[in-house]
Parts: C-alpha cells; sequence; structure tokens
C-alpha cells in the first residue's frame, strides 16, 4: 500500500570476502514503481555471513498506489 513497508526475504547468505563489502542499491526501475530501499542502500560486512544471516529488503513503498512485488522481481543489485 502507499507509504507501506516491508521487508523481503531473499533467500540468499553471502559470503563476503575479509576486507570487502558487499553494497546493495536499489535498481534503477524501482523509481517508477513507486519504490526504494528503506535505508538507501545496504552495507554487509565480511563477518555476516552465517548460515541464519539471509540477505534481506526493506523496502518503502513511497508512491500513491498500491504495488504487488512479484517472486523472482529483481529489486536490488550488489557490488562487491
Amino acid at each position: 500500500l502507499p507509504n507501506e513497508k516491508y521487508l523481503f526475504s531473499t533467500g540468499l547468505v553471502v559470503n563476503v570476502p575479509h576486507d570487502h563489502v558487499l553494497v546493495l542499491a536499489s535498481r534503477s526501475s524501482n523509481a517508477k514503481k513507486g519504490l526504494r530501499l528503506g535505508n538507501g542502500i545496504g552495507i554487509i560486512d565480511s563477518d555476516y555471513c552465517g548460515p541464519t544471516d539471509e540477505l534481506k529488503l526493506f523496502l518503502h513503498n513511497f508512491g500513491n498506489e498500491a504495488y504487488t512485488v512479484e517472486a523472482g522481481e529483481r529489486l536490488a543489485q550488489g557490488l562487491f
């Protein structure tokens, strides 16, 4: 719904190499959908790699209409 925030599971656990970080950024197409990452970008450190340290996306619908996220929809991208 408009102005709603929701935490999505990705099912991904990533082993970030020592002395590196994984930067998660919103895809540019999210803006026309009215979506953005709730924290702007995500910084994943190398110590966040245990079996329960799943990457999750906190999305905010800043648009004026409800939006349904479909399974498999690409909402973020990562850079080491």
